[in-house]
């Protein structure tokens, strides 16, 4: 059977209005989906984007920490060259975890561009002038965890299962650098949500392949060689990203998404322009 990502895409919108009105969004499920997660219990959501998404998801059922859990791909531009690769990464998870009691459900990909959008790639150029940096990694992993707090919600659970390692043998991320991990877990808690990262701790990359595989079906984001490298530089200055999340990225981000979840056809980018004019405000 041939598997599209087209196919299993569910708009963030449409979930979000739905849960503005207080209907189900099971409505706006694939059907087959919508039918065995309406008989869930307190699924947990795991983000699927890499190898360690995979092992996050691996660890935590080794544990018995989850008993059901929703796999969940992003389908926003320009992060992972070919989507399709995503099902390969669930088809192992289900594998990984066929021995232990817990149940992995289809995936889905979740179209939220404007959010991810807004959010990630609209100020640039304001972020570089008032703090001297800028990465789409921290805004997007903010986004990554945040945005599938609603859904988890509305299924009735609360976890949402990340990859995110404090080292990569040695090598430190720009998205992952610690306050950027204390900050991704604020915004999550604010939302009402739970962020699970079981593999922060693990540095060695030859644990995860012990608990995944060693070939290479993943996802990579295209960002990488330009921003991946950025650590460095961005975590000279800790006070510099603090502000940065704690006046712009996790308020911006709160706001979107409450909005996007409190009422219908919310528009955005007047949303987020009366943020920024706001603390621009503020900081005269």
């Amino acid at each position: 059977m041939i598997r599209s990502a087209y196919e299993h895409t569910v708009d963030v919108k449409d979930l979000y209005e739905a849960i503005a009105r207080g209907e189900d969004i099971l409505q706006h499920m694939p059907d087959h989906l919508a039918e065995q997660l309406g008989k869930s219990n307190k699924v947990a959501i795991a983000e699927i984007a890499d190898r360690d998404s995979i092992a996050a998801v691996v660890k935590i059922a080794r544990e018995g920490k989850v008993g059901e859990v929703l796999p969940v791909a992003d389908a926003v531009p320009p992060l992972y060259g070919d989507l399709n690769k995503a099902f390969d990464e669930v088809f192992w998870l289900k594998q990984k975890v066929a021995g232990y009691d817990c149940r992995v459900y289809d995936l889905i990909f979740l179209e939220a561009s404007d959010l991810y959008n807004t959010l990630v790639a609209r100020y640039k150029n304001y972020i570089i002038k008032r703090y001297g940096f800028y990465t789409p990694c921290l805004t997007c992993h903010l986004y990554f965890h945040t945005a599938r707090v609603p859904i988890v919600k509305a299924l009735g659970g609360t976890k949402i299962i990340g990859g995110e390692r404090k080292s990569h043998d040695g090598r430190i991320k720009a998205s992952q650098i610690p306050v950027a991990v204390e900050y991704y877990t604020k915004a999550v808690r604010a939302l009402g949500g739970e962020l699970i990262l079981p593999l922060w701790e693990v540095e060695n990359t030859k644990d995860i392949i012990k608990m995944t595989y060693a070939d290479n079906p993943h996802l990579s984001c295209m960002f990488k060689e330009t921003f991946g490298n950025l650590s460095e530089t961005i975590a000279k200055d800790e006070l510099v990203v603090k502000k940065f999340f704690q006046e712009f990225a996790v308020p911006l981000d709160l706001r979107l998404i409450n909005a996007m979840t409190s009422k219908e056809n919310v528009d955005l980018i007047k949303v987020a322009d009366e943020f920024v004019k706001e603390l621009q405000g503020e900081s005269k």
